[in-house]
């Protein structure tokens, strides 16, 4: 019977946790695991894999198995540094904000738990470990630079930056076409 339930947990959160859908079995979401690591990395690994998309797996999983002389995609490159660049430094950021607003990356929570809310605001996953609550309005705000990041996507961010105000490829008609 407990091999039954563990199984059953175990898939349970994999999809929910590979589809971003947050789900939760326990009443109180994830809290109860703040300090576990061998229970939140993977799920954090599924959220994050899953957040790349679809192209992005396809073209690592290409590049790993055909060949690893081939150079990847601008997509992927992109997708792959500006998830990794957003997690790192907003993670760090948040750590540094903590609860008591020190800088010095001093924080009340150990680096599972900040790393985790990173992640899951990232990803716009439901899952938490319950800090949200206890961090400084600062910090909240870092954590909805990240949820908007994050749905954003750092592909749609490099795109707007790299167009810019530039000459529009497209032209309008300048004519008054006459309907009827």
């Amino acid at each position: 019977m407990a091999k039954t339930c563990l199984l059953h947990s175990m898939v349970f959160y994999a999809v929910s946790a590979f589809n971003n859908a947050g789900f939760s079995t326990y009443s109180d979401s994830l809290m109860g695991f703040q300090n576990d690591w061998l229970f939140l990395a993977p799920i954090m690994l599924a959220i994050v894999f899953s957040s790349l998309g679809f192209l992005v797996i396809h073209e690592l999983q290409s590049w790993a198995t055909i060949g690893k002389g081939r150079p990847w995609a601008l997509y992927t490159k992109i997708t792959l540094f500006g998830t990794a660049v957003t997690v790192v430094l907003l993670s760090l950021t948040l750590m540094s904000l903590g609860t008591n607003g020190h800088i010095l990356l001093v924080t009340d929570f150990p680096l599972v738990v900040v790393l985790f809310e990173t992640i899951s605001a990232f990803a716009a996953v439901s899952f938490a470990t319950g800090i949200t609550s206890q961090l400084l309005p600062v910090a909240e705000l870092v954590l909805i630079v990240l949820m908007l990041i994050g749905r954003v996507s750092a592909i749609t961010i490099v795109t707007a930056l790299a167009l810019g105000r530039g000459r529009s490829a497209l032209h309008y008609l300048e004519e008054r076409p006459i309907v009827g």
